[in-house]
């Protein structure tokens, strides 16, 4: 693969991190790639809150030499020198904390998140922290303190929220993977929005020590932090990294071991199910087209497709993914596409 900018940025986290460990491309070109993206395409979206670009250089530079004398590629961290971004909820040492809030404008956080120590310790590299609506209240990402935040594929409209900087960033090839935090589609929605993968996981899966707003009870249950990435197989990477308990939240789940079958593409045993009609939300007439447009490429594969909208449980051996192949997009500007890109396929 080419060390371009061009392909570096459009590359799936899961491939620069492959590259990093056979040496065919340096951490400090990935970084490089990805900061000159972000220079370019920040004026346009206003996603970033707080940026540690010497930090990352430094760590990019360490990563590199830590690659170079290792003899053994595969034992390396599986996402040594990769760069990431984390909504502004997480805690990142030495950051700002703010949330959107002028009443946290000064603070900063002393320690990381669980979940950022997590990427951390797979080798990431922490390049930038990203914009959230006031306190996570809106399904937009705009703020008194840090303002609005853009769409990539058009500035005239939102990213949605509350994870909103983090979608944009991801769809504009500034970041490969971001952390994220959904109660209510706070991942879901801005992952929509914006054209790139969002999985809010299991409640009590990944823990939510270091997040902003500490929950308990039922609060704490529907709070679940999670990836967007630009790809299926990144977001499947990047829950494996950060799921599982870290003793100081109530987070008690673990996650299952992979199913070899799942992993080829056997789908016999999954349902799915396509939701035409929740009965309490509207449901636009071209995303209802585009699930029943979905439903005959799951009947090959899958064992059931129950009828739309009768309430039937999706039910699967273990959280996961189907792969549905699809062509790489073209990188978002600040003018719309032609028409709406999927994601690229891993």
């Amino acid at each position: 693969m080419p060390s371009d900018r061009g392909a570096l940025t459009t590359a799936p986290a899961w491939r620069l991190a492959e590259l990093i460990r056979r040496r065919e491309v340096s951490p400090v070109e990935v970084l490089d790639a990805h900061v000159a993206r972000l220079d370019a395409v920040e004026p346009h979206l206003n996603a970033v809150v707080a940026e540690r670009l010497d930090d990352a250089r430094r760590e990019a530079h360490a990563a590199e030499a830590r690659a170079r004398v290792s003899a053994d590629p595969a034992s390396l961290p599986p996402l040594l020198g990769v760069p990431c971004t984390i909504k502004d909820f997480l805690a990142v040492r030495g950051l700002p904390w703010t949330a959107g809030l002028h009443a946290r404008a000064a603070v900063r956080a002393d320690d990381d998140a669980a979940v950022v120590t997590r990427l951390r310790a797979a080798g990431a590299i922490i390049v930038a922290k990203t914009n959230v609506p006031e306190g996570g209240m809106w399904m937009e990402t705009s703020n008194p303190l840090h303002g609005r935040t853009r769409n990539p594929w058009d500035p005239a409209r939102t990213p949605g929220g509350s994870s909103g900087g983090e979608a944009a960033l991801v769809a504009a090839g500034a970041s490969p993977l971001g952390l994220g935090s959904d109660i209510a589609g706070s991942i879901r929605i801005p992952a929509g929005m914006c054209g790139v993968i969002g999985h809010k996981p299991t409640e009590l899966l990944v823990p939510n020590t270091g997040h902003w707003g500490a929950s308990t009870g039922e609060a704490e249950r529907m709070l679940c932090t999670g990836p967007l990435t630009r790809c299926v197989r990144d977001a499947e990477l990047v829950l494996e990294l950060i799921a599982g308990p870290d003793g100081a939240s109530r987070t008690t789940r673990t996650l299952a071991p992979r199913e070899p079958a799942l992993d080829a593409g056997d789908l016999r045993g999954v349902t799915v199910v396509p939701l035409l009609a929740t009965g309490r939300i509207r449901i636009a007439p071209v995303m209802r087209a585009a699930v029943a447009r979905s439903r005959p490429a799951a009947r090959p594969a899958a064992t059931s497709t129950p009828r739309p909208g009768s309430g039937c449980s999706a039910a699967a051996s273990r959280p996961g993914w189907a792969r549905w192949p699809a062509p790489a997009p073209p990188t978002p500007t600040t003018s719309p596409p032609a028409r709406r890109a999927r994601s690229p396929t891993c």
